[in-house]
């Protein structure tokens, strides 16, 4: 009895897609990798030769210095242990103390970001599928990016040869795990989104096109919001800068020094260049610089403006006597910088939104500051400086977690209040033109066209 044999089933279109893309993945996150750390050595190599003393490190000690700057560029923070030393000849008992410093020098997280969100774009063209899926097969690249970074944690480490005096110091392998995994999966997740068109936030939501337009346009604008903002600050900074001559040319003075030594001071303060930035566009929106923990300092608001650096450092060991005077007026010009920037993105929130009506563009402009305070979240944790201490020093003990930098509860609040009435402000601008409301369909009409269609005078 011949019977024919059933045919095959056709194969899984899902199993091939999750397989595909991973030997990209691995390069594109080597690639990002190499990249960074060979800036990091750059930076290192260049304090090293510029450095006139003699006893100068070995090669192996700058190859862990650049590892330093390496893992500055994604907040991992670094772990160091103080053992405890007995009374000797007549000093006090110092009981052992530890805690962790957590640093990121925003220019190289910035490139890293960058670097993997291209590797992200380049994994989700080869996944393909929708723009979710594209979107997920973007984060194919955040394992083995944070891979890279775990293995070379182990391998990171300061030990002097007394360690019964000094601190060894190495990096938080769970923070070393943990940052580039976030990084690396927020980039490799828009990269991949992204990756089919400019426009891919819409296909996240096809059966629901104006969810999906609204989305796209509150991102676009709010992200952008937050860039401006950061360079509007550097530009208040320079205009500083001509205003204040002497402080510019103490900048320079490094140079009097030798030229490796000024283009060391140049090249560093470009890596810090966003958190000064940030450090710059909070307070200018309202908020505060301060060091918060269980000493509480605001060095840097409209009401709290320190004259003289040296006046806050030493007034900042004793908070009492630290009575910052209100900013001088000229400075309370600095709020054009976040004006400018969230009217900015408003109008630019309205634009990829595709606004339909005034309305509309008020609507997706006050969506583009929320991000805009989500982004901002990130953006103080990103440029602040934070150390947990735990230990105790003769009897005393001393514990506790200090951050330096914007005031996250104020500085969110702020970004909040800025983002949607700037943004409304800047979408009501870019939509003016538009009718308040939607004209109602006469009895019999059909329904008009999708939004996307905009060849209708407005």
């Amino acid at each position: 009895m011949d019977e024919h044999p059933a045919p095959p089933s056709p194969p899984s279109a899902s199993s091939p897609s999750l397989a595909r893309g991973w030997n990209t993945a691995i390069i594109r996150a080597v690639l990002a990798a190499v990249v960074l750390l060979f800036l990091a050595q750059a930076v290192i190599l260049l304090a090293y030769f510029a450095a006139n003393d003699r006893s100068k490190p070995s090669a192996g000690t700058v190859a862990r210095y650049g590892g330093v700057v390496f893992y500055t560029f994604h907040h991992v923070g670094f772990k160091f242990d103080v053992p405890s030393s007995p009374r000797n000849q007549g000093e006090l008992p110092f009981g052992g103390v530890g805690g962790v410093i957590a640093f990121a020098a925003m220019a190289g997280t910035a490139l890293g970001l960058w670097l993997l969100y291209f590797g992200g774009r380049a994994v989700a063209r080869q996944g393909g599928g929708s723009s979710l899926a594209r979107g997920l097969h973007g984060l194919k690249i955040a394992p083995p990016y944070a891979a890279l970074t775990l293995v070379g944690s182990f391998f990171l480490r300061f030990k002097p040869e007394d360690a019964t005096r000094a601190a060894t110091i190495h990096p938080s392998s769970l923070a070393a795990l943990l940052w580039p995994l976030a990084l690396a999966g927020v980039a490799g997740f828009v990269g991949g989104v992204r990756s089919e068109h400019p426009e891919g936030w819409t296909g996240l939501m096809p059966e629901r096109e104006g969810l999906g337009r609204r989305l796209h346009g509150a991102l676009s604008g709010g992200w952008r919001m937050l860039v401006f903002g950061l360079i509007f600050a550097f530009v208040g900074l320079l205009v500083m800068a001509v205003v204040k001559p002497d402080s510019t040319a103490d900048y320079f003075s490094t140079f009097d020094h030798g030229t490796l030594d000024g283009v060391l001071v140049i090249v560093s303060t470009l890596l810090v260049l966003p958190n000064m930035a940030g450090w710059v566009l909070f307070p200018a929106m309202g908020s505060c610089v301060a060091l918060s923990g269980p000493l509480s300092i605001c060095f840097l608001s409209y009401a709290h403006f320190p004259k003289t650096t040296e006046a806050t450092i030493a007034g900042a060991s004793n908070p009492a006597a630290l009575k910052l005077p209100s900013a001088p007026p000229g400075y309370f010009l600095f709020l054009l910088v976040p004006l400018v920037a969230v009217v900015f993105g408003g109008m630019v929130a309205a634009r990829k939104g595709r606004a339909t009506t005034r309305n509309d563009a008020i609507v997706l402009g006050a969506l583009a500051g929320v991000v805009f305070a989500i982004l901002s979240v990130l953006t103080i944790f990103l440029a602040s400086i934070t150390v947990k201490i735990t230990g105790n020093i003769i009897a005393f003990a001393a514990s506790g977690s200090f951050r330096v930098g914007p005031e996250l509860t104020s500085g969110a609040l702020w970004a909040l209040m800025w983002g949607v009435v700037g943004g409304a402000l800047g979408g009501w601008w870019e939509g003016r033109s538009l009718s308040p409301q939607p004209s109602p369909a006469q009895p019999g009409t059909p329904p008009a066209p999708p939004s996307d269609q905009r060849d209708e005078p407005s």
